[in-house]
């Protein structure tokens, strides 16, 4: 009998494009297929990358620990994985701020 999936077997994946250097940290919509997210952290040493992170830990009420950058350390398009959230619960969490950026004036 298969046993019940614990907390820490669920995962999933987010595409992001960040806008680091920005006045505030805030989710500004989609961009394609990505997450579109304005930083205030600097793109250098790092920061960006953190404060990234930090932020996303924040609106989908995860620990740091449970987020981390899979691809694009250096590129404004990153490929973030995330434990402790299925797929779903990612896309609930997220609905609010699924708009098309690219329709805001």
């Amino acid at each position: 009998m298969p046993s019940t999936p614990s907390p820490c077997d669920k995962s999933a994946k987010l595409r992001v494009r960040i806008s680091p250097g920005a006045n505030t940290d805030k989710v500004l919509g989609t961009y394609g297929d990505e997450l579109k997210i304005s930083l205030s952290a600097p793109p250098v040493d790092g920061k960006a990358n953190s404060a990234l992170i930090k932020f996303l830990a924040r609106i989908l009420g995860l620990k740091s620990s449970q987020i981390t950058l899979a691809h694009g350390q250096t590129s404004r398009s990153k490929l973030i994985n995330i434990q402790g959230l299925t797929e779903a619960e990612l896309l609930q969490i997220l609905a609010p701020f699924l708009t098309d950026s690219k329709e805001k004036s």
